[in-house]
């Protein structure tokens, strides 16, 4: 009985793309790992700042968190925003719509972005209140 023989042609080429492809994932993985951190701290910084009274400092510090989770989920699907209303946009097209994220944590979203910029534009005596 004859065997059949297989034979494998791998040019320098496709090493070359196989070891590009696995540079990228370790990126985007450090990337995602980098999101989520910021997002940690950025909670963990509103929490603090909500406890000693700086309220529109902990609104931002909360909005940050957000983006920046949303950003690292983003990224798990090897997308990038450079714009803060292309990041929630993007997450409601790829997250939230296909029902993979509830729509409240998109409402979420989107009422802490608008406190945000709410806050951002208090004067500086209505923002220690």
């Amino acid at each position: 009985m004859k065997e059949d023989v297989v034979s494998f042609d791998i040019s320098s080429q496709s090493l070359y793309n196989v070891h590009t492809v696995e540079e990228e994932i370790l990126s985007r993985r450090h990337q995602i790992q980098t999101y989520l951190q910021h997002a940690r701290q950025a909670l963990e910084s509103a929490a603090s700042n909500l406890e000693h009274g700086f309220h529109a400092t902990a609104i931002n510090r909360a909005y940050y968190a957000i983006f920046y989770a949303a950003s690292g989920l983003l990224l798990t699907k090897g997308i990038s925003r450079s714009k803060h209303t292309g990041v929630i946009s993007t997450f409601r097209e790829h997250f939230v719509k296909p029902g993979l994220i509830e729509v409240e944590y998109s409402d979420l979203y989107g009422d802490t972005m608008d406190a945000r910029v709410g806050s951002d534009t208090m004067s500086p005596s209505n923002r220690m209140r």
